[in-house]
């Protein structure tokens, strides 16, 4: 009998990549301005628990998305909240690039996990993640903390069936 994971963490490389965001200077008009979205805490809203982003407070010049390199997130990744808006859960769009105040979250197989189930699982963590708030004026929560949360492992049909779910309500 072979047996199966029952859950993964967010750090399992197997089926994740963590994207974690970079500081780009405000003060520098040649990054900003452009096409392509740059997300930070406050686009990622309250309610519902997981959004949809496709448009957000800056944006990114051509030599602003070439800084970001391989940082630039692809069409539907997750980006949850790390400073501030920590436990905040949305699905980018459109390719999006990130400040270093999110993190974004690749899945490798989309056969074997759902998009919408691993935001909403994410999303469901945000009281286990107030346990790992780092002290200061403005909580955060760090990559080796995060990357230490787990989600079930189900079946894709079954994570298709819970979502169905989810969205009816």
């Amino acid at each position: 009998m072979v047996e199966t994971k029952k859950a993964i963490t967010l750090g399992d490389e197997e089926y994740f990549k963590v994207i974690m965001g970079i500081h780009l200077s405000p003060n520098d008009p040649s990054l900003w301005g452009g096409e392509t979205p740059y997300i930070l805490p406050r686009d990622l809203p309250r309610e519902p628990l997981v959004s949809e982003i496709s448009n957000t407070h800056k944006s990114l010049s051509k030599l602003g998305v070439k800084k970001l390199g391989p940082k630039l997130l692809p069409e539907n990744s997750i980006i949850v909240g790390s400073i501030g808006s920590v436990g905040r859960v949305a699905i980018n769009k459109v390719p999006s690039g990130i400040s270093k105040h999110v993190f974004g979250l690749l899945i490798k197989d989309k056969s074997k996990l759902s998009l919408h189930y691993v935001a909403h699982m994410i999303a469901s963590l945000k009281t286990q993640m107030k346990y790992f708030l780092k002290g200061s004026a403005i909580p955060y929560i760090s990559a080796k903390d995060f990357k230490s949360l787990s989600i079930p492992l189900l079946d894709i049909n079954m994570q298709k069936l819970i979502v169905s779910k989810i969205d009816r309500n």
